[in-house]
């Protein structure tokens, strides 16, 4: 039995980077659509495939030379046991690869990665807290996380390029990290932004807890999309700048949240976008006020990074509506406004 099965040979060889085929990746909603787009071999495991999966995974590492905090960052250990007929049994929930860190076959893998730690330099990716995370410290975490994110992306394509891994076991790590929120996709995007005000929504699921959303912008489930179209193409040279660029988290109040959810763009980017588009596109055509969200470091609101912004006392739902009509057209560059803060100041 080979380590790559026929269809991973041929996605091994690279393909050109294609828009047309990330843009298709970046509005899929689930990993076994993405997996369709990109003709990838059955990433989700069940019980037929999962002892299989569990040593190609085991020769991956080796092969690969797989660090362990890449093996624990995935979170395979996350989906717990199995319930049947009201009794926990030794095999994993549905979709899991093994049944939690008491998995003997987890010990396993994770004893083969621990063998590969060696010092690259990068640091272990960890999850910075919304209190610390306007902090000097939490802001250093972040850009740590990223440089983090970016070795696992470029490990995975690297490793499935040179027929060491096969492309199913490197979309297994990259879906396992984004669904849990400490998983890596989730934990790499450093915070960015943050809402002048928070205030509740009005439907009850944002009227409760705090006021505010960990908001990741594009969604993570995006992120895990993007990087699988980069190790199943060999592309992530073309993707991972417009990752480490676009790719953090805002402080969002519930109330905008809510606009991103009734606009459905709470999983997704709008319908043409990807990675490599400013991802306030996805704000804006939510009809979020860009005038309110703040960058951090620079003090700065989105829309003045934009250079279309409206004084505080002009601000109000006709005048947002203008200006994110004129934010798209620059975001997109579709060029029908030439000078847009002139035309929304006139």
């Amino acid at each position: 039995e080979t380590l790559i099965p026929e269809q991973g040979k041929r996605i091994q060889a690279g393909a050109k980077f294609s828009k047309a085929k990330l843009l298709d990746v970046t509005q899929a909603r689930d990993i076994n659509s993405v997996a369709k787009i990109l003709n990838i071999p059955k990433i989700t495991v069940n019980d037929n495939n999962r002892v299989q999966k569990q040593k190609q995974m085991e020769e991956a590492i080796i092969a690969s030379n797989i660090p362990s905090w890449m093996f624990e960052g995935s979170k395979f250990a996350n989906f717990a046991r199995r319930k049947v007929n009201g009794v926990y049994v030794d095999l994993p929930a549905k979709g899991g690869l093994y049944y939690g860190s008491k998995d003997p076959a987890y010990k396993k893998a994770l004893a083969l990665a621990k063998q590969n730690n060696t010092d690259s330099g990068v640091k272990p990716p960890r999850r910075v807290s919304i209190k610390k995370a306007f902090t000097k410290e939490g802001q250093q975490q972040g850009q740590d996380n990223l440089k983090a994110l970016e070795f696992f992306g470029n490990k995975l394509a690297d490793a499935v390029a040179k027929g060491n891994m096969p492309i199913e076991i490197a979309s297994l790590f990259v879906s396992s990290g984004y669904q849990a929120t400490s998983g890596i996709i989730k934990t790499a995007a450093p915070f960015k932004y943050l809402s002048k005000n928070f205030e509740y929504g009005t439907i009850p699921k944002q009227m409760k807890g705090e006021k505010f959303r960990e908001e990741h912008n594009p969604p993570a489930s995006v992120i895990g999309a993007t990087l699988i179209y980069g190790i199943a193409t060999n592309n992530m040279a073309n993707i991972m700048p417009d990752i480490k660029k676009n790719y953090h988290q805002t402080k969002l109040s519930k109330l905008d949240d809510q606009k991103l959810d009734m606009a459905k763009l709470d999983a997704t980017l709008p319908a043409g976008t990807t990675i490599s588009d400013n991802p306030a596109i996805r704000l804006i055509e939510a009809g979020i006020d860009v005038n309110s969200i703040v960058n951090y470091e620079t003090g700065k609101t989105i829309a003045e990074e934009l250079g279309v912004s409206l004084n505080p006392s002009d601000v109000n739902l006709d005048n947002i509506a203008e200006q994110n009509k004129l934010l798209k057209d620059l975001i997109l560059g579709e060029g029908e406004y030439k000078s847009p803060q002139a035309y929304l100041n006139d």
